[in-house]
């Protein structure tokens, strides 16, 4: 009431609880779109037959809760993550027509759909890639910003040593983890370490060198992380 007065428009009560009435009910969303969008926001959305049967095993299995206790926010993070890769999207897209694989097909649909909130949605995630790109490479060059760290155990030792904190940011002095910002994240990690790879080039002995920081970068960004613990652990 008091934001339409502000903005100079007259507030109409019956139209509110007309509009509400179609959005909630007795405390719960009914309105389906919204749903999907506050299931997508806390990485609640519905799994795929593979990942339903892997949750369902794990339901059946006395203790297993106790190793495993999350599949689905996990599971929904990682799927995420994808989105924010600049033109992963576009690539995958354009692999599916000229090839016609289905990969990635929920970008397929929204994109080939006419819901135009959700193709915003995908897009400014791309854009926020390109951003978190930039921002995790540039800081990952200074040291500003860190991911999996070092492969190899001396040059780790070395870089634990100056008292870097891995998969974190330093602000101010002090590191503070980038952990919880799920697929953001993973992504800051992995840029952050390709940053570092490319201000140490001159570093490493051989490509097969090289090769193995990558490797364990990519996968430290991606298994590293608090609410993964649990599922890779138990693999």
């Amino acid at each position: 009431n008091m934001l339409a007065i502000e903005d100079g428009i007259k507030f109409n009560p019956g139209k509110y609880d007309t509009v509400w009435g179609t959005k909630f009910k007795d405390g719960e969303i009914v309105d389906e779109s919204l749903l999907n969008y506050a299931k997508q926001d806390t990485f609640q959305e519905d799994l795929g037959e593979n990942m339903s049967k892997v949750a369902d095993m794990i339901n059946t299995i006395p203790f297993a809760k106790f190793v495993v206790p999350f599949v689905k926010t996990p599971t929904n993070i990682i799927k995420q993550t994808a989105h924010y890769v600049p033109l992963a999207g576009r690539a995958v897209s354009m692999t599916n027509n000229a090839l016609g694989t289905q990969f990635f097909k929920e970008y397929d649909a929204v994109m080939r759909g006419s819901d135009e909130a959700a193709k915003a949605i995908y897009r400014g995630r791309e854009g926020m890639g390109v951003m978190i790109a930039v921002l995790g490479m540039g800081l990952g060059t200074q040291g500003l910003i860190t991911g999996q760290g070092p492969q190899d155990p001396q040059k780790r030792l070395m870089w634990e040593e100056e008292n870097n904190q891995t998969h974190s940011i330093n602000i101010g002095g002090q590191w503070v983890s980038t952990r919880f910002l799920g697929p953001m994240g993973i992504l800051l990690s992995a840029y952050a370490d390709l940053g570092m790879v490319a201000a140490n080039a001159g570093t490493y002995d051989d490509f097969d060198e090289l090769r193995n920081q990558l490797i364990y970068s990519t996968a430290g960004a991606l298994t590293d992380q608090s609410f993964l613990k649990g599922l890779f652990t138990s693999v």
